[in-house]
């Protein structure tokens, strides 16, 4: 709030403000000040957990990207304010976030691919059941099993497809390139799915298992005052963090469209996935189990919590991932504008100050006597 005198622009000290106003005003414009200041201050970010109001200060970078930890608890990417998803850039989690209908349809068609063949004539998918190589669409027409061709223009029988002489009489179908009916890639998109899945689930069971953890470490804590428990907690993070890292890399292995990069995307993952084992080894069955925490073993798994950092991040800067994406050159180029703005509007308070400092010269030196 500035003076309120015609072209005067000096701020009113709070203490005035605070006197003129009432408590609840105050308590109000005071939560405005500091929205206002955090909101206009480079580098520093509210939490975007509900109803958490704390202010993130010094993002923690992780290979290419960087995220903010609230002490919450809440990681969030430092560009996008969403979950932290390193490495995959904030369009293509967004993408996945938001459950674009391409991947309810290629999770339908990956299904068909297993399950079903389409009928030749009107291509309705079917799903066979025991039975006999002789299939019936409810369109009326009549096929083989084994090569869709149809029935009774080959030399084809219930028991036996004689185009393909390999095919076994299964439910589930076997597809030929002559076919040319589904796309294979659904089938390894499906895969890929799963695999995202089953490494949401194993985030999800990490933190299962990390409560006898936290509850051990309580237990020690408050019967030997001597144990730190910084060392465990740091292990507990950096496995929580690959666990993280991973899932996300299969997000992006899934999105992935390149077979070069997939190699190398596929074999990062598997890197990581190899670190974290004896890390998990060391802290559920070491410390958990055999309640083992002497000076050698924390030191022991100090050395390899340091290793699997270091290991990440080599992994993280591999050429897989260590990419400058779009959002990133967008948020630094908004970071600019905006530190050129700030300037621009230093420059013109500086003027008006000058000028109104000139005037009140001008206006006193000529006053009569």
């Amino acid at each position: 709030i500035h003076c309120m005198r015609q072209g005067c622009t000096s701020p009113v000290p709070d203490e005035i403000i605070q006197r003129l106003v009432k408590p609840l005003i105050w308590e109000k414009y005071e939560k405005f000040l500091s929205k206002h200041f955090i909101e206009n201050t480079k580098g520093v970010h509210w939490c975007p957990a509900p109803g958490c109001d704390k202010v993130i200060s010094e993002p923690v970078v992780e290979g290419d990207n960087l995220v903010g930890e609230c002490t919450c608890g809440l990681i969030f990417c430092w560009y996008c304010k969403k979950l932290a998803h390193t490495p995959i850039t904030c369009e293509e989690y967004a993408f996945w976030e938001e459950e674009n209908p391409e991947l309810g349809l290629a999770l339908l068609n990956a299904w068909l691919y297993q399950h079903t063949k389409p009928c030749p004539k009107c291509t309705n998918p079917i799903e066979k059941n025991d039975g006999c190589f002789h299939m019936s669409c409810r369109c009326g027409f009549q096929f083989c099993w084994g090569c869709r061709k149809q029935w009774g223009t080959s030399t084809c029988n219930s028991g036996a497809c004689n185009t393909y002489t390999d095919v076994e009489l299964s439910d589930k179908p076997v597809h030929h390139k002559e076919e040319g009916v589904y796309n294979n890639t659904d089938e390894e998109r499906f895969h890929r799915l799963e695999k995202i899945k089953e490494f949401f689930q194993a985030e999800e069971q990490q933190k299962s298992r990390d409560i006898p953890v936290q509850k051990l470490i309580d237990k020690i804590t408050h019967k030997d005052g001597l144990f730190s428990p910084k060392v465990i907690n740091t292990a507990r993070a950096t496995i929580a963090q690959c666990r993280r890292i991973i899932k996300c890399i299969a997000i992006k292995i899934y999105l992935c469209r390149s077979p070069d990069m997939l190699k190398d995307i596929i074999a990062q993952q598997e890197r990581i996935n190899q670190l974290i084992e004896g890390l998990v080894q060391k802290v559920e069955v070491e410390f958990l189990v055999k309640e083992n925490y002497d000076m050698k073993m924390m030191t022991s798994i100090q050395q390899l919590t340091n290793n699997v950092t270091l290991s990440l991040h080599n992994c993280l800067m591999s050429d897989a991932f260590a990419l400058e994406t779009e959002e990133k050159k967008k948020e630094k180029e908004k970071e600019k504008k905006k530190e050129k703005e700030k300037e621009k509007e230093k420059e013109k308070e500086k003027e008006k100050r000058m000028t109104n400092k000139s005037k009140t010269q001008n206006h006193t030196s000529i006053l009569p006597l």
